[in-house]
């Protein structure tokens, strides 16, 4: 079709698009009866007059040339199908992370024995692909080490936080948050309620769990709690909501 068959038909009728396709299919001497579904003449309807208002838009603000989406959206879907076969929910992080892995890869692949690709006279820039496959590889490994020193030092205070079965070894900090601890006071009776089944030792559920009349006077974590419930919420040991804070304060650090 040319610019005059486009602006003459009134494309707002479905039967223009039909009258159009046997039009253009009888010129190339094949006269083929075109049957389609009236859902999907109303689809290809909606995007073609999408795209001539479009079109017609950003010719009328003087720009020279007026590309379909098509050249760019189709290196942009393949990216993102790659990222989610990795990970069905990649974060910012993670997504960064493949970006540069992908950017490398593609140049790097392409860099074999007498192969046509310009390097530099002294191969800088595969210096500097191997230096930055290095970076990553080292930073990769730094992490592990981070993560395995975090899990250490998280079981030790776990342990010695468990240790603390009696309310009376528990001191309390001048400096916390009130707020903060009524909230993993509150997350330690819906761990209990929701992850009983979890827990196979009866010594350790008697030490999570307990009942109003244990609590102590003037345990501020659990104030909240007991004003809420009804007698369906758990609550929780002082020890458990000391330890969970613990972990709290490992975490944010």
């Amino acid at each position: 079709m040319n610019k005059a068959q486009v602006k003459t038909c009134n494309w707002g009728r479905e039967n223009t698009v039909k009258v159009v396709l046997n039009r253009n299919l009888i010129s190339f001497g094949k006269p083929i009866i075109v049957r389609l579904s009236n859902t999907t003449m109303k689809a290809w309807r909606t995007n073609i007059l999408s795209l001539i208002y479009l079109v017609k838009e950003m010719l009328d603000a003087v720009y020279e040339t007026a590309l379909t989406g098509r050249r760019n959206q189709d290196p942009v879907e393949r990216f993102f199908g790659i990222v989610r076969s990795i990970n069905d929910t990649p974060t910012a992080h993670s997504w960064l992370q493949v970006f540069r892995i992908l950017s490398l890869y593609q140049p790097s692949k392409r860099v074999v024995t007498n192969a046509n690709v310009d390097d530099g006279e002294n191969g800088e820039k595969i210096q500097i692909l191997v230096q930055y496959k290095e970076c990553l590889l080292q930073r990769f490994k730094d992490s592990l080490e981070y993560a395995v020193k975090l899990r250490h030092s998280l079981r030790e205070k776990l342990e010695n936080e468990f240790l603390c079965r009696y309310v009376e070894k528990l001191e309390e900090d001048p400096n916390c948050d009130t707020t903060e601890n009524i909230l993993v006071y509150y997350m330690c009776g819906y761990q209990l309620n929701t992850r009983a089944w979890a827990i196979k030792c009866e010594d350790c559920k008697s030490m999570m769990s307990t009942t109003e009349e244990y609590l102590p006077d003037e345990f501020q974590a659990a104030k909240f709690t007991l004003c809420s419930t009804r007698g369906g919420l758990k609550l929780a040991t002082p020890a458990m909501s000391h330890t969970f804070r613990e972990v709290e304060k490992i975490i944010k650090k």
